[in-house]
């Protein structure tokens, strides 16, 4: 009995010194880790540098999906101002969810970035030919980049891959299955 008693007090007061212990590291601890913020990398994207070089949202929601693809697009402010002031939504006629595009903006003329998503499985031809015409329709400002652009989309299409064209950083996912475009100074 008196070993159980001695192991009881020795447990409370073990589990009662570091209770005690945590709780006073948390009120009068420093936090680790530098005070100073980490150094902005030269080619982080400010100013100008933040949006799409050559790119609109009346060219890529406007002229590329409703009128020459009958999508439907529609534009509201972002509520949490994270990607842009305005959040462009279009989806493809018929495709529920599956086919969807979203791009962000802070006016016409000034997008911080672009995705479009297809949800079709790996080698089909919808998902091949709407990154296709993705790359084809960002740079239409910079005609001499389209081919080499739509033909890294075309490759890429079914893998994890990434490439810069004039500025304009594509990235393809896998999981999601989708396409990206983001400012690339």
């Amino acid at each position: 009995m008196t070993v159980l008693v001695t192991v009881a007090a020795l447990l409370a007061g073990m589990l009662g010194g570091g209770a005690v212990g945590a709780l006073a590291g948390t009120v009068t601890g420093t936090p680790p880790g530098s005070s100073e913020p980490p150094p902005m990398p030269e080619n982080f994207p400010e100013g100008d540098n933040r949006y799409l070089p050559g790119v609109t949202v009346t060219l890529i929601a406007k002229q590329w999906l409703e009128r020459a693809n009958s999508w439907t697009c529609a534009a509201e402010p972002d509520p949490d101002l994270e990607r842009g002031k305005y959040e462009t939504r279009c989806e493809a006629p018929g495709a529920d969810i599956s086919v969807y595009a979203v791009i962000n903006h802070d006016d016409d003329a000034k997008v911080t970035g672009i995705w479009v998503a297809c949800r079709y499985r790996t080698g089909s031809r919808m998902c091949r030919s709407l990154f296709e015409k993705f790359a084809d329709a960002l740079l239409q400002s910079q005609r001499e980049l389209i081919k080499p652009a739509t033909e890294w989309a075309k490759k890429n299409v079914d893998r994890d891959s990434a490439a810069v064209f004039g500025g304009i950083r594509m990235e393809i996912s896998l999981s999601p299955h989708e396409m990206q475009a983001t400012p690339w100074v």
